[in-house]
């Protein structure tokens, strides 16, 4: 794989990242927000998986990510209410650790 070509897409990750932080902190929460679960990555996962395998893989990869909306969603509630309660490191620890066993369910029972 071409080294320029692997940094392109880490540069692109890193502008997203950069992008959300900006838009919250210095616009409004909420314009993060939408950028943050926009389906930017999705689009540009789809779009290097595609250009880098075939139509089928590519596929997969979408009924995938349709599949694990749902823990992520179940991820982005816990952490909305577990701040209230908790720092941001048990926050996310406590977070994480509900969408390892949702993702670990969903392997075992659904996929």
């Amino acid at each position: 794989m071409n080294y320029l070509y692997l940094l392109l897409k880490f540069f692109i990750g890193g502008a997203i990242i950069v992008s959300v932080t900006l838009l919250a902190n210095y616009i409004h929460p909420k314009w993060g927000g939408l950028i943050a679960v926009a389906p930017i990555i999705t689009t540009l996962s789809i779009i290097f998986v595609k250009y880098e395998t075939s139509i089928n893989t590519t596929q997969q990869l979408i009924l995938s990510s349709i599949y694990f909306i749902i823990p992520t969603l179940i991820f982005l509630i816990a952490m909305y209410f577990l701040l209230n309660k908790f720092n941001l490191t048990s926050s996310l620890g406590i977070s994480y650790a509900l969408w390892i066993v949702i993702i670990l369910c969903m392997q075992k029972f659904i996929l």
